[in-house]
């Protein structure tokens, strides 16, 4: 897939994005290439295994949200590291978070975090069931709740908010 909204790789890293409406991209630095919002993630599911390395790619290259909303991303690895990272204030901000919903997380310290229904819910429920959390805080327009398993490099993939119909989808690591 060339241009994917979320995914995981073989190297334990995974990527998902979500509607951020404050976001303030910084000015295009030069010497840097411009790539869409969404063509960030393939390039970090193609050539980072962690975090660190993920943001470190951001960071060379200049995002573009025209053509489709503000975005802020979630990036998580096998360690079990993960950071939001969102624009704002005109440059690239990294929280430290697991989780992401439609709100803008920088400034926001956690009881900002919390009036936020959704995000309250996934951080409330931290031991719970990860797909039913996702069903918790899925909106009508959700076309699809995805699940990583860093460890297994598999996925648990519900579409149309079919909570009954889970897709179990392993990701081959065979070279």
């Amino acid at each position: 897939m060339l241009t994917p909204f979320d995914g995981m790789n073989e190297k334990g890293l995974a990527v998902g994005l979500a509607q951020a409406p404050d976001a303030r991209l910084p000015a295009p630095a030069p010497g840097r290439t411009t790539v869409s919002g969404v063509r960030i993630i393939r390039l970090m599911l193609d050539r980072a295994a962690t975090v660190p390395e993920a943001i470190a790619l951001m960071g060379r290259y200049t995002l573009d949200f025209s053509g489709g909303p503000q975005l802020h991303y979630l990036i998580a690895d096998r360690t079990g590291r993960s950071a939001v990272v969102e624009y704002g204030d005109g440059r690239m901000n990294v929280i430290d978070d697991r989780y992401l919903t439609n709100i803008t997380m920088t400034g926001a310290d956690q009881a900002a975090k919390l009036t936020d229904r959704r995000y309250r819910l996934l951080h409330e429920g931290g031991g719970t069931d990860a797909l039913d959390l996702l069903r918790k805080v899925a909106q009508p327009h959700t076309r699809w709740s995805v699940v990583y398993d860093l460890n297994t490099s598999t996925a648990e993939l519900v579409t149309a908010q079919r909570w009954n119909r889970v897709h179990t989808l392993r990701l081959s690591t065979s070279e």
